[in-house]
């Protein structure tokens, strides 16, 4: 490394002195161009590591998504159960005060019923956790 250094007084009336040194590394050994290479390596490294981040995000969205969409179908399905439970409990009923069924009918349309409305309340669980887990893969709250 080379050091130019200048010293001068501006005027003899003035008391002031500017000083001038200037610094120039002529040559390093290529330690300048071996830590450029190693900062370009890092940004490469900090740039494949955000496209690893957006794409597992994405991925993790894109399930997230799925499962919502799965038990909103669920849920419609068990609607359509309930609905099927509630018409065939009704039909039991009618025939069964007409004297036309016995008692053990009506119970295993109720217990149907019942058990359609607990699987209604299941998918309609699934459901809120699934969107639960969407809005946390978007990263919202």
């Amino acid at each position: 490394m080379h050091d130019v250094s200048y010293d001068s007084e501006m005027k003899p009336e003035s008391s002031s002195a500017i000083a001038l040194s200037v610094s120039l590394p002529l040559l390093d050994g290529g330690l300048r161009r071996a830590a450029v290479k190693e900062a370009q390596a890092m940004v490469d490294a900090a740039l494949a590591d955000e496209r690893d981040v957006k794409l597992m995000v994405e991925a993790d969205v894109a399930e997230a998504l799925a499962g919502v969409k799965a038990a909103a179908q669920a849920v419609g399905f068990a609607r359509t159960a309930v609905d099927q439970a509630e018409e065939d409990y009704r039909v039991v009923k009618l025939r069964y005060e007409s004297g036309k069924a016995i008692n053990i009918e009506v119970i295993d349309a109720a217990a149907s019923l019942t058990k359609a409305r607990t699987n209604l309340a299941d998918a309609l669980f699934q459901h809120n956790l699934a969107r639960n887990t969407l809005t946390r893969a978007v990263g919202s709250r």
